[in-house]
């Protein structure tokens, strides 16, 4: 092995990594496999035709391990750690030095059982006070191993519903915001993203808010979806949010999904990015917050832009 990275620089190959990818695939295990948290898995490289490797490692978002010559030849093998916290899709990541020189990357998304859920709690604000104020709620699942896992995400098996979303209203990934004065119960439920098996609750929140409103929300438009192929210069596009009251607003935008990629002018109504490398399509996901001048903000508007090889 002619280097070792840390985990972070490992994901960072992995998310930015193009037609090197290639190079190098993951046998086992497989792509959407069940994997018990906290469990130690044997991970399986191998070149692809044509190529050799020289030495690997394979690494989660905690924790990275160098790979050994397998028994079959030319492959490699580790043994990694699935983070005790993982729920839902977990990703491993490998990366290999090639004889020819340079690296390749590889990746694959299993899911994480973490075991039944025994109790699921809900930590909220009592209550709101301004227009547009967002606040996220922390939903954490008591598991039957005596672990605590966080439970927030859509990906962990987790939705919200509103019982008076005209008064708050609350968004995939829990965000509550309050829009007029009330109160309202926000009901939770987590599927558990293996068996299937659903527990809820609910909190009570209240929005003391001024009534009549001394505010409006400002309005978040992250523009349209778009297609761009490798390589290429991208550019989003929030121009055509507004003010209702024509306060001045500002601009946060944030990536949630897919490779990485360096945001430039994240704090603009358009930003700019290039897309990444790939071999195969992918699908990037950057979501838009505004925020008018008096403090009242969006819940966050999402846009997808696909990319595609060259």
């Amino acid at each position: 092995m002619t280097r070792t990275l840390p985990v972070i620089g490992v994901l960072a190959l992995s998310m930015a990594a193009g037609r090197p990818a290639a190079a190098l695939e993951i046998v086992s295990p497989a792509s959407g496999s069940v994997v018990q948290a906290g469990s130690v898995v044997t991970v399986t490289l191998r070149p692809s035709t044509g190529e050799v490797l020289t030495g690997a490692a394979v690494a989660t978002l905690l924790d990275t391990s160098t790979a050994a010559a397998g028994d079959q030849a030319g492959t490699f093998v580790a043994q990694i750690r699935i983070p005790d916290q993982a729920v839902g899709p977990t990703f491993l990541f490998a990366m290999a030095d090639l004889s020819g020189g340079g690296l390749s990357t590889a990746s694959v998304r299993l899911i994480a059982d973490p075991g039944p859920l025994d109790r699921l709690i809900v930590v909220g604000p009592p209550a709101l006070t301004a227009i547009g104020q967002v606040v996220p709620l922390v939903v954490q699942g008591v598991f039957a191993d005596g672990t605590t896992r966080p439970l927030q995400l859509a990906d962990h098996g987790t939705t919200y519903a509103s019982t008076n979303s005209a008064v708050l209203a609350v968004d995939a990934s829990g965000n509550l915001q309050a829009r007029a004065r009330g109160v309202a119960q926000i009901i939770v439920t987590n599927t558990h993203v293996v068996s299937g098996l659903a527990k809820a609750t609910g909190i009570t929140v209240r929005s003391d808010v001024p009534s009549p409103p001394d505010n409006r929300i400002p309005i978040a438009d992250a523009g349209a979806a778009q297609t761009v192929t490798s390589e290429t210069l991208v550019q989003l596009d929030g121009s055509a949010s507004s003010d209702p009251d024509g306060d001045l607003i500002t601009f946060t935008w944030l990536q949630e999904a897919g490779r990485t990629v360096i945001l430039h002018d994240a704090e603009t109504a358009a930003p700019f990015f290039v897309a990444p490398n790939v071999s195969a399509p992918d699908v990037l996901e950057f979501s838009l917050v505004v925020r008018d001048s008096k403090g009242a903000a969006t819940l966050p508007k999402a846009v997808r832009v696909s990319v595609l090889p060259q």
